[in-house]
């Protein structure tokens, strides 16, 4: 049998966006526009990407524990979570139910290899505009 090789790599924000922007700018605007969340680590590309699974995977990601102490010390009411890129969406989506391995990782089960980041949702939009 044919077995793929799986590699990882750090892609930075503005590649994810500048991919996304090359197919269709528009809908970039409006999605990150109804996108409610704050990357909480580096974006991971699992290759080959676009590989389903028969059975889901786990997927380990860092938290940022610093943005996340800022964020309490704000007083803003935020979740962590896991969000995969969406090619047909142009936007980052929820990924299950996370569970928090320890104050500086995350983990989620999926089918199907993606851009992953962890990331941090608000119940108050004002999160975005601390770090933008």
């Amino acid at each position: 049998p044919i077995q793929e090789v799986i590699r990882v790599e750090k892609v930075s924000p503005s590649q994810r966006m500048a991919i996304a922007a090359s197919r269709n700018n528009n809908a970039v605007t409006a999605a990150q526009e109804k996108t409610n969340m704050v990357m909480g680590g580096p974006i991971f590309r699992f290759h080959p990407s676009g590989t389903k699974f028969d059975r889901p995977v786990s997927i380990r990601l860092p938290i940022d524990a610093d943005m996340r102490d800022q964020l309490r010390e704000e007083g803003l009411d935020s979740k962590i979570g896991i969000f995969r890129w969406s090619d047909d969406e142009c936007c980052w989506q929820e990924v299950g139910d996370v569970e928090e391995i320890n104050d500086s990782e995350v983990q989620v089960s999926s089918s199907s290899f993606s851009d992953y980041v962890a990331g941090f949702r608000s119940l108050m939009k004002k999160v975005a505009s601390l770090f933008s």
